[in-house]
C-alpha cells in the first residue's frame, strides 16, 4: 500500500507516479500506463510485432508519461526501457534489438 493509500499492484514506475500523483486522475493515468506497458510487453512476448513497431509503441508510451508526469523521462527509461529489452533478449534473441 502506498503511503497515499494507493496500491499498485507491485510496478516500481507506478508506484513512483502514484507517489507523485496529485488526485484521483493522476492515479488513473499512472494505472493506464502500467496496462499499456503490459501490452507492449505481450507484444514483444508474443511475437507479433517486429522491432521497429515495438520501438513505435514504446516512444508513443513514453511521450504519454511525460506529457502527464513531465520530468519522469530518465525514470521511464530506467525501469520500463529496461523491462521491454530484458524482454526482447530473453524471449527474442535471434532478431535484431530494438
Amino acid at each position: 500500500m502506498e503511503p497515499n493509500g494507493v496500491d499498485s499492484g507491485g510496478d516500481p514506475v507506478e508506484d513512483a507516479l502514484l507517489e507523485a500523483s496529485r488526485n484521483d486522475e493522476d492515479r488513473a493515468i499512472a494505472r493506464g500506463i502500467r496496462l499499456e506497458a503490459d501490452r507492449i510487453a505481450s507484444l514483444i512476448l508474443g511475437g507479433e510485432a517486429n522491432g521497429d513497431e515495438v520501438q513505435e509503441e514504446i516512444a508513443a508510451l513514453r511521450a504519454d508519461v511525460l506529457e502527464v508526469f513531465p520530468g519522469s523521462g530518465d525514470l521511464f527509461d530506467a525501469i520500463y526501457l529496461g523491462r521491454f529489452r530484458r524482454l526482447w533478449e530473453q524471449f527474442r534473441p535471434e532478431e535484431e534489438p530494438f
